[in-house]
């Protein structure tokens, strides 16, 4: 054991000497995540609209078709409302709209406008934001060619409480599994295949270290390195981007040393 622990303090040192180990193992995944977590793909894409068709009638598929012309709406007609709902609430969605089946039945009271349910993910504001406002746009449109006059539909906005998962939460698990893997496969071959090279294998050879000592003090090295990898991506992802960990630290830690 005494071997090992100043065979592992040897080898420690030797690795934060190595620039380029350094490069790859720490600071080639936080950059990473830096670099994509400044961008705000958040702020990009289309709006994920699902519509309930409660109508089922020439005017509604009308309505639907119109709708599926505007670039900035993806469309998929969903014929359960609970469905949609389920939809908003895990993020695979950021508007429904339930058109209920009197939408397009006779109504006596002009003044009073038809109510449409519309249904927002509080996970994804912006989108859920700007699909609300192209369907109020819509809707006056469709007014107007109905009967020259605007405001014959009322949205009833409604936010569905969901995961409010960004772009840069779904980044940092991937950065994450990227830089275990790496310590985890490439590291101690890199190191036998270079010790080899330039004759440290052969020298260690005439050195009473056993190889279990040897590979001992690498993988120590290793774990070492990954838990000092996880810590600093950690604390980057959560005081600089708010990222909010959901998970278990333990089982994390127990990742980091099956994989090592």
């Amino acid at each position: 054991m005494k071997k090992l622990y100043k065979f592992s303090i040897a080898s420690i040192k030797m690795f934060f000497r190595n620039r380029q180990a350094l490069f790859f193992s720490l600071f080639l995944p936080l950059m990473i995540m830096v670099i994509f977590g400044v961008i705000d793909f958040d702020s990009m894409g289309d709006v994920r609209l699902e519509v309930i068709d409660n109508v089922k009638n020439e005017q509604s598929q009308n309505l639907i078709d119109g709708l599926k012309k505007i670039e900035v709406l993806k469309i998929n007609q969903n014929d359960n409302l609970e469905n949609a709902k389920n939809k908003l609430k895990n993020g695979k969605a950021d508007v429904a709209i339930d058109l209920p089946p009197d939408l397009f039945a006779a109504n006596p009271e002009r003044s009073a406008p038809k109510e449409i349910k519309v249904y927002t993910s509080e996970g994804s504001s912006q989108s859920a934001g700007l699909g609300v406002m192209v369907l109020r746009e819509a809707f006056n449109n469709f007014s107007l060619q109905i009967t020259k006059a605007p405001q014959l539909f009322n949205l009833q906005i409604e936010a569905i409480n969901s995961r409010n998962l960004r772009y840069i939460d779904f980044l940092v698990p991937g950065v994450l599994a990227m830089a275990i893997m790496q310590m985890g496969l490439f590291s101690i071959l890199f190191v036998v295949v270079s010790y080899k090279k330039t004759g440290v294998m052969r020298r260690l050879l005439v050195t009473p270290v056993k190889p279990a000592q040897f590979v001992g003090a690498q993988v120590v090295t290793r774990l070492i390195v990954s838990l000092l990898q996880v810590l600093v991506i950690m604390l980057v992802a959560t005081i600089v981007f708010k990222v909010e960990i959901a998970g278990s630290y333990l089982l994390l830690g127990f990742l980091v040393f099956s994989r090592n």
